[in-house]
């Protein structure tokens, strides 16, 4: 019996909806998940093809509505197929609690396939128990408070160049911050998970951030295309071709960095503690200097390895920090009361001063600001897709995300005031690799007196 779960958050509408696809399993027996899931009702589908005709174009603005339009109509839980795919939808928040805490099912589903090439078998994408076990181990010291410390100092300088940036819009006309958003998160995750600036933000001809940009669209455009999810029919289209060409290019990318901090690191190493510069200051820590310095059964990660992790970070990272701020500022805009009890936390906590530096302590004495957060959270979950491999029968949580997300928005929301362009701006959802508003995040921003 061969089952595979996969978890969609249902943003805005639905908590969640996890799909169960049966595969090459026609396994009556009674109590296994084929048997139940028989018990799950569905649209009806042509045959051989099933449901697939609806998808065979990619529109993931239109699939995401089917995919809402079906969940209601069946009552959250739903059973259909689409050609060779056999799957149960389910958008049952216990369901899903059940399967995602249960270390039996850690098996990344064939829809993480299409993100192999680029990230191999880093953490996101790893499906093997103990090497996932291993790995995540070895990870657990980047999150340590000392360590989160001086990755906030990060996120202070960043969205310090943010505010900058955003303030030739005061009190102009309504524009689009998911751009901004984006090199904003892609300048703090480059620089906290590999230990360099890429200057996203100030600099417009960023050779690796188009690739990174260009890939994530290559890859949103495999998953939702019906035929190019298929291998075969992949390796024909032209995507492919440029796919190969930028994910080397940014494993180059990476490599290099790896390889260099390796040489600087053991140059600015005695007796394997970290020295000071000549100005007698320490070079801050990135989630490579732990992986260059851990061992897996005695032995040292190879650059492969440590590539594996920072790509895995660097992406995971990225993306959904991005869709988290986003519609946390939209739903600020939304509800400016909310908005407005948001910013007196922050100057209770930070003080008026929009320049003063914030420090972990900060940012964890938000206790209004944390339950917005957790709200926009529930109402526009930043992953749409969660996939897993069930192989045995069942019945039918992100520390440093939250502190950048804190970050960004207080430092905004010291500086401004922010409105929606237009009062019945609504953003339009597309579940790509992550939730994203396809119109953009149309905002207006009113400078505070005291910035």
């Amino acid at each position: 019996m061969f089952l595979l779960l996969f978890a969609v958050i249902i943003s805005s509408t639905f908590v969640s909806l996890i799909y169960f696809k049966v595969k090459n399993n026609f396994n009556g027996d009674k109590g296994t998940l084929e048997s139940e899931s028989r018990e799950i009702h569905g649209p009806k589908g042509y045959p051989l093809v099933g449901k697939g005709l609806e998808f065979i174009f990619p529109d993931s603005v239109e699939t995401f509505k089917k995919i809402i339009d079906y969940t209601q109509k069946w009552d959250y839980r739903i059973r259909a197929y689409a050609a060779w795919h056999r799957f149960v939808l389910v958008a049952v928040p216990e369901d899903i609690e059940m399967i995602m805490t249960d270390q039996r099912f850690l098996e990344k589903s064939e829809d993480y396939n299409a993100m192999r090439d680029w990230l191999q078998d880093g953490l996101l994408t790893v499906s093997k128990k103990s090497k996932w076990q291993k790995r995540r181990k070895i990870l657990t010291p980047a999150f340590h408070f000392s360590i989160l410390e001086e990755f906030v100092q990060v996120m202070n300088q960043q969205a310090s160049v943010l505010t900058n940036i955003l303030k030739k819009h005061a009190d102009g006309d309504g524009f689009d911050i998911a751009h901004y958003i984006s090199l904003y998160t892609m300048d703090v995750i480059c620089e906290t998970s590999m230990g360099t600036k890429i200057n996203a933000q100030t600099d417009v001809n960023s050779e690796y951030v188009k690739a990174v940009v260009e890939l994530s669209s290559i890859l949103h455009w495999r998953q939702h295309h019906f035929l190019a999810r298929d291998n075969w029919f992949w390796k024909w289209t032209n995507n492919k071709k440029r796919h190969d060409y930028l994910v080397q290019k940014i494993h180059s990318h990476t490599d290099n960095i790896i390889e260099a901090r390796r040489i600087e690191k053991q140059k600015n190493t005695l007796n394997g503690v970290p020295v000071a510069d000549d100005l007698g200051i320490k070079k801050r820590t990135a989630l490579l200097d732990i992986l260059l310095d851990s061992t897996i059964d005695g032995a040292k990660l190879s650059n492969e390895d440590i590539r594996e992790e920072t790509d895995n970070f660097m992406f995971a990272g990225h993306d959904t920090t991005t869709s988290a701020i986003n519609f946390l500022l939209y739903n600020l805009a939304k509800n400016p009361e909310i908005q407005q009890k948001v910013y007196e936390e922050i100057v209770e906590v930070l003080g008026s001063d929009p320049s003063k530096t914030f420090s972990v302590n900060d940012l964890s004495n938000f206790k209004y600001f944390e339950l917005v957060l957790k709200e926009s959270l529930r109402l526009y979950s930043p992953v749409p897709i969660i996939g897993r491999y069930l192989r045995e029968d069942v019945e039918i949580r992100q520390r440093f995300a939250q502190l950048e997300i804190k970050a960004v928005t207080s430092r905004i929301l010291q500086n401004f005031k922010l409105e929606l362009a237009d009062p019945n701006f609504e953003p339009i959802l597309s579940a790509e690799l992550v939730l994203k508003p396809v119109n953009g995040i149309w905002l207006k921003l009113k400078p505070r007196q005291n910035a």
